[in-house]
């Protein structure tokens, strides 16, 4: 098996370069050797999100929001169902939570078989995870507001 390591650090120069262009904040990607991913951090309508270059897929691509949304135990059932709702409503960007450590985050995965990304088809990704974020927030508040005038 070839060794795509530095293919994908190219990989993660490139997309870090062109997001910096667009005047957007940007992190250099940096090796994490235990999920053998190059993972470049990003600031996006203030939010911080994560993309991450695997090796173990070299043409796979995750944009990651870790951590928005903390989760109590006794909300876990208000956040499934609109975690649920959410991830039925949005396109491409899906929640998930994270039980152990009481939080949420959500996720948009994508191929780039070329290694070179267009700047719009790029921030149309990221839209789609604040979309889903969005979604994702709106039902739990929804949720919890609901709950709260039956108490």
């Amino acid at each position: 098996m070839e060794d795509v390591k530095p293919t994908l650090e190219l990989r993660a120069k490139r997309y870090h370069e062109v997001l910096q262009a667009e005047g957007y904040g940007v992190k250099k990607p940096v090796w994490d050797a235990q999920s053998k991913t190059w993972d470049t951090w990003l600031k996006y309508e203030g939010m911080t999100m994560l993309l991450m270059f695997d090796c173990d897929d070299p043409h796979f691509v995750r944009i990651v929001a870790p951590n928005f949304w903390a989760v109590s135990p006794e909300e876990l059932g208000c956040a499934l169902i609109a975690a649920d709702l959410a991830n039925k409503q949005c396109k491409g960007g899906k929640v998930s939570l994270n039980t152990d450590r009481n939080n949420t985050f959500a996720s948009v995965e994508f191929l780039d078989e070329q290694g070179e990304i267009a700047v719009g088809i790029l921030i149309r990704y990221l839209d789609m995870l604040v979309t889903v974020m969005r979604s994702y927030a709106k039902a739990v508040r929804e949720r919890r507001d609901a709950a709260n005038q039956l108490t």
